[in-house]
């Protein structure tokens, strides 16, 4: 077992970075400066291209769906997909889609 890095001391090892302001200028001054338009422009595109934060954009307008099922039946499946060559998830979302067929909803999942 190796022993655990302790970082109480880091702290006193990196030097604060700081950004010198001429002392005729108040700091709450420079805070009120505006942000050229271009620059912000910028930063609302990004923001506003990033997916929600900590999911893939391959998630977007989808939903996580969960629930428990006997270990047997959860087997099950997982043969039955590898009998078929394809993953739990196809299997999951062809039964929602037949589910939705059977009760004249449409197919969505």
């Amino acid at each position: 077992m190796t022993k655990r890095p302790n970082f109480s001391m880091l702290g006193a090892r990196v030097a604060p970075v700081t950004q010198a302001v001429p002392a005729t200028v108040a700091a709450d001054e420079v805070a009120r400066e505006p942000m050229p338009a271009m620059m912000q422009r910028q930063i609302e595109d990004a923001v506003s291209q990033q997916p929600a934060k900590g999911r893939a954009s391959s998630r977007a307008n989808k939903s996580a769906l969960t629930m428990w099922v006997d270990r047997s039946a959860s087997r099950q499946l997982a043969q039955l997909a590898l009998n078929m060559d394809v993953s739990k998830e196809h299997l999951l979302r062809q039964a929602l889609n037949d589910l939705f067929d059977r009760n004249g909803l449409a197919r969505l999942a």
